[in-house]
């Protein structure tokens, strides 16, 4: 049965790989913890400062659905006009056309693997009994 747990660590060993940047529904696949759920788990984790917010702004032609762009506040951006440069649309920016992005910030993704560091460290000496 999957739980909240199950986002901090997949957040956690996310950490640790290649990636920049993450969609609620790659953990939702992962880990079946309805995406409400885990959107409402990383807005914590961003007002604890583990991670970052950016909003795409998706084109809303049916045969293009492509990122035009990305902002920091929303709030600026709905009311805007936007132009598609892949099918050369134009919109005014609505909630609907917004997907949030995550990213980890610097200072957590350093402390996350000085974690795993330490934790490998400390389960490797050998002739070290516990």
């Amino acid at each position: 049965m999957p739980d909240l747990w199950d986002v901090d660590h997949w957040v956690e060993e996310a950490a640790l790989l290649p990636i920049t940047k993450f969609y609620p529904s790659a953990i939702t696949s992962s880990t079946s913890v309805p995406v409400q759920d885990v959107f409402h788990k990383l807005l914590t984790f961003v007002q604890e400062d583990r991670l970052f917010v950016r909003w795409q702004i998706i084109c809303q032609s049916y045969d293009c659905v492509r990122t035009i762009a990305e902002v920091d506040d929303i709030h600026e951006s709905v009311g805007s006009v936007v132009h598609c440069y892949f099918c050369e649309e134009e919109y005014e920016i609505s909630t609907d056309m917004l997907c949030p992005v995550f990213g980890f910030k610097q200072h957590f993704r350093e402390k996350i693997r000085q974690r795993a560091k330490k934790k490998h460290h400390l389960l490797h000496r050998p002739g070290q009994r516990f």
